[in-house]
């Protein structure tokens, strides 16, 4: 083969690996803290059997922690609108606001790309843009975790699960997390509520972070995530309750920027998260 045509051959195949690289890199972490928004985000949280449920009314600052927030109008339903109206009176958005990626390994330190440029680098050899500074999500007007301060409580001694009618729905779905936190202190679970992809085999964060077994644990580092997520939904006791004793329980929502389906498809779609809790274990 002739020198000429080996440098043309050498050509094009770099023109090929650029190509594939320039194509890859659309798939970064969090693709960029802009482009990923939830127009629409509903949510709702609803009891049944002898319990009640209800908002914090007092003493919440909107931030994620909240062990000395009190609650009124215990009834059994709580809709979208009234947390709307929860966000709105701390100075933030439920919906309608870009919902910017967030990643954390025990679902109460929350963190999201830092901004600028010096955030991102494109890795030698595969052409992939990753995050790899990071900052903290301190409370709700950061527009990156959706928190909910609800307080549970029954007329007996029980335990707490989650009924078969909570979905998870939406285009957003697949890249979405909750957390339960008892207290704001206690995780009781992680759950991936979607076993549908938009993309596979693009895991292109700092250390490979899959947003299932690593996330993101510090300005520049990930770590292992405790307790482990739930891919299915958790069928076992989240949390028991005395008599007549009212539990506050943190609800965190989120996008997880490690999954892998955490890309530019999901911007402009929307979140449906409805949770029914019971006394009978299901």
């Amino acid at each position: 083969m002739s020198n000429t045509k080996k440098q043309l051959m050498t050509a094009i195949a770099m023109l090929v690996v650029a190509a594939l690289a320039l194509g890859t890199s659309t798939y970064a972490w969090f693709v960029s803290n802009t482009t990923v928004k939830v127009d629409e985000m509903t949510f709702t949280a609803q009891t049944v059997d002898n319990l009640e449920i209800a908002l914090t009314t007092t003493a919440w600052d909107g931030s994620f922690t909240a062990t000395n927030a009190t609650a009124a109008g215990f009834k059994t339903l709580i809709t979208s609108q009234e947390l709307s109206d929860l966000y709105v009176a701390k100075s933030a958005s439920l919906t309608g606001s870009a919902l910017i990626p967030a990643s954390t390994i025990n679902g109460q330190s929350f963190w999201r790309v830092a901004d600028g440029g010096s955030s991102w680098e494109t890795q030698l050899g595969t052409g992939l843009t990753v995050a790899k500074t990071f900052t903290n999500v301190t409370n709700i007007s950061d527009n990156s975790v959706k928190a909910i301060p609800l307080f549970l409580k029954s007329t007996t001694t029980t335990g707490i699960y989650l009924a078969n009618t909570t979905t998870v729905a939406g285009a957003a779905a697949p890249a979405a997390r909750i957390a339960i936190v008892e207290n704001a202190s206690s995780t009781k679970f992680i759950w991936a509520p979607s076993t549908a992809h938009i993309d596979d085999n693009k895991i292109t964060t700092i250390n490979d972070a899959d947003g299932i077994t690593n996330a993101v644990s510090s300005a520049n580092n990930t770590g292992a995530i405790s307790p482990s997520v739930s891919q299915t939904m958790p069928t076992g006791e989240i949390l028991s309750l005395a008599a007549n004793q009212p539990k506050l329980v943190m609800v965190y929502i989120w996008l997880e920027g490690c999954d892998v389906d955490c890309v530019s498809g999901l911007s402009a779609k929307d979140l449906t998260v409805n949770l029914a809790f019971t006394s009978q274990a299901v």
